[in-house]
């Protein structure tokens, strides 16, 4: 089995203490000396574990926010854990052909959320039909054995 353990270049992280991940384009602008300029979009990732809050104002206080480059070593690592976990020895790129296929049809729809959604929105795609659908209100509880 992988390592239940994620250990990156600045965090060290516990897999089995892991609950979601938020992902947020961000950037577009950076701070050279005193001056700011375009500079790339990156994407950040916000992993909320059992341990984590939320604050009045909604928002995460204790949730560990990974740098750029280390979201996607992350998410390669959380990814091979939970297959493992949930009984699948290989990734499920290996035990479904279509895993591919999917995935390079669903990048422009992808692109289409980052673009115009934010972290509480959704697209439902189904036959014939595709909705928008956005979070306004949620309340973490508690989940009983």
């Amino acid at each position: 089995m992988t390592d239940a353990i994620f250990s990156g270049t600045t965090i060290t992280i516990p897999l089995a203490d892991v609950q979601h991940i938020e992902r947020e384009v961000w950037g577009g602008k950076e701070l050279i000396g005193l001056t700011v300029v375009d500079g790339p979009e990156r994407i950040r990732y916000t992993v909320v574990t059992k341990h984590s809050v939320r604050g009045a104002d909604g928002k995460w206080l204790n949730a560990i926010i990974l740098p750029h480059y280390e979201g996607a070593q992350f998410m390669k690592a959380w990814g091979q854990y939970r297959s493992e976990l949930e009984g699948n020895q290989e990734p499920v790129s290996c035990i479904q052909p279509e895993f591919e296929e999917l995935k390079t049809a669903v990048q422009p729809v992808l692109d289409f959320l980052y673009k115009y959604g934010d972290p509480h929105t959704s697209l439902i795609i189904e036959m014939g039909f595709v909705k928008i659908v956005q979070d306004k209100m949620g309340v973490p509880l508690e989940i009983r054995d």
